[in-house]
């Protein structure tokens, strides 16, 4: 199922039998943010680990996180902040004695971090701006073993969407979640 409009903003959540056995249901899932799909290639979710995070009642997509100041910045500016803000590994690996990590604004699912991305909602007045990157990738040390590191240049995406628009299509999404995955 694709709940919103995938050139704006979607989820595509579908259970597929087929990759489920008796404890977890699996299938797809990604979000759709101007177009592009992410996480970036097919891989298996476990739906019901990504779709209750999707609707926690802390997620940002359903209690929105107001913040003019984050909403207002440049596209750069902005999800570098939010990244600070989650992790001294972004904060140019500096960790300071009063570093309080700070998740409201963090949208992600499991399915979407494990391949590297981090999506973020920041609201203002009537909109919710959604931005995500790729943020770590599978690289090589001298030796040729793999480690995650995180991403030298970001290429963020991002859409502004209406919150009534994410009322309505996060109530789709928890009553199809409920349905499917009880």
């Amino acid at each position: 199922m694709i709940f919103g409009d995938p050139y704006k903003f979607a989820i595509l959540m579908q259970h597929i039998p087929e990759w489920s056995d008796g404890t977890c249901k699996n299938g797809v899932f990604h979000f759709c943010i101007d177009g592009k799909f992410f996480p970036d290639a097919i891989g298996t979710s476990t739906i019901f680990v990504d779709a209750y995070s999707l609707i926690d009642d802390s997620s940002p997509l359903i209690n929105f996180q107001e913040n003019k100041g984050l909403f207002e910045l440049d596209i750069e500016t902005a999800f570098r902040a939010l990244l600070a803000m989650i992790s001294p590994d972004f904060n140019r690996g500096y960790e300071s004695d009063c570093f309080e990590q700070n998740l409201q604004y963090k949208v992600s699912t499991e399915n979407i971090e494990e391949h590297g991305f981090i999506v973020f909602a920041v609201a203002c007045n009537s909109s919710v701006r959604v931005m995500c990157a790729k943020c770590y990738e599978l690289k090589n040390d001298e030796k040729g073993q793999g480690y995650w590191g995180a991403v030298d240049c970001l290429n963020i995406t991002e859409t502004v969407v209406d919150k009534s628009e994410l009322v309505s299509m996060m109530s789709s999404v928890k009553e199809y979640t409920i349905k499917t995955l009880s």
